[in-house]
């Protein structure tokens, strides 16, 4: 997944990032524009646990700019790993059938003379890797037509364009083809909408998997929309039952299992008797849920959708001052339901861990006491 997030400064964006890599199970998480100055373990610790992932990182120049590379190392382990200015370079080889790989994340500079001089370095990077596959994705702030951009404000113009397909041939790189939106970063004033964010790879790539797709996901707080890379299509079968331990505390939680599992009748052998059972308590807590414990998720999921319709009127005719302005609260919305979901997720986290470390801590001073009274 690749992900030009602005900043990893605020909450919202932080879990915003963290939400898409569980929800689409990714293995490799690209980042540009993270502002960050200096990398700190905490920022990928929570995506795949504090010991199973790796990064490489190119730091932010002041406030400006930084890359970010990480990837659960169940999946991939890295040989090398290095930065130029506007990339990060990862080489590597996959776990389960030792497929060597290379992934440049990518953020271009906007000026003419960055971008060319951009573009020579990761030449010289696909030639030396041509034998692996390769993928070159990210934010490569430049079009290949003019129809990717559309609206006021500074022009990508024909040289430009000329130059970047003139780097993708020399380096024999093909685009994946990406479903979903036609643009992929969208200006707070709406006056312009542009695709800057791709995937690239080489035929090994393609002749390993040829079924490979990108896919533009909703954006949230970012004026980029996250794109996504696959290449299989893979079918988890039914979702987890997720079980909150907050729901124990409820007084009415017990009462509330007892009736869905008596009240559901279901005929057949015991395996699939248990699974309708489970069913129907899944939707039942689900709903109780929302009630019991806030609305941030369909608040969350309601300001996504909205966002999405403002920015196909945008795609298709544009946006007035009224439509920028709805645009911009659907994402201040966003924002502020995923601080408070995630405030509401820390203090259920404090709330357990002062109730299992509590009686832990009791039984340390009591020993204390008793150790003291015997010494005198």
């Amino acid at each position: 997944m690749s992900y030009n997030i602005r900043g990893l400064g605020s909450v919202a964006k932080k879990r915003d990032v963290l939400d898409n890599i569980r929800m689409q199970r990714v293995d490799f998480c690209f980042l540009q524009e993270t502002k960050l100055e200096v990398f700190e373990e905490h920022v990928c610790s929570g995506w795949w646990g504090r010991h199973n992932f790796d990064v490489a990182v190119r730091n932010a120049e002041g406030r400006a700019g930084g890359i970010l590379s990480a990837w659960n190392t169940a999946s991939f382990t890295a040989s090398s790993k290095w930065d130029i200015p506007g990339a990060v370079v990862v080489n590597g080889f996959r776990q389960d059938d030792g497929r060597a790989f290379c992934l440049v994340n990518v953020y271009a500079p906007c000026d003419s003379s960055g971008k060319s001089e951009l573009w020579d370095k990761l030449k010289l990077v696909a030639d030396q890797n041509s034998e692996r596959c390769v993928c070159f994705l990210g934010d490569f702030n430049a079009i290949r037509d003019e129809s990717e951009r559309v609206g006021r404000g500074e022009q990508f113009g024909r040289a430009d364009m000329r130059r970047f397909d003139s780097f993708l041939r020399d380096c024999g790189l093909t685009e994946v083809r990406t479903q979903g939106r036609r643009f992929t970063w969208y200006q707070a004033s709406g006056g312009c909408k542009t695709k800057l964010d791709r995937f690239f790879v080489n035929d090994t790539w393609l002749e390993a998997w040829p079924e490979t797709v990108g896919r533009c996901l909703k954006r949230s707080v970012s004026d980029h929309c996250p794109i996504l890379l696959s290449t299989k299509k893979v079918e988890w079968g039914p979702k987890p039952f997720r079980f909150v331990n907050a729901w124990t505390t409820h007084p009415e939680f017990k009462g509330l299992v007892r009736r869905v599992w008596e009240e559901t009748t279901v005929e057949g052998w015991g395996c699939f008797v248990l699974k309708e059972k489970l069913k129907a308590l899944r939707t039942a807590l689900k709903e109780w849920n929302r009630t019991s414990f806030g609305h941030f998720d369909d608040e969350i999921k309601k300001g996504k959708a909205e966002l999405q319709q403002w920015d196909e009127v945008d795609e298709t005719a544009g946006l007035d001052e009224q439509g920028v302005l709805k645009r911009n609260e659907a994402m201040a919305r966003i924002a502020l339901h995923t601080r408070n979901k995630n405030a509401f997720l820390a203090q259920k986290s404090k709330t357990r861990w002062l109730r299992e470390a509590m009686p832990t801590q009791a039984s340390t001073i009591n020993s204390s006491l008793v150790r003291e009274r015997e010494m005198k």
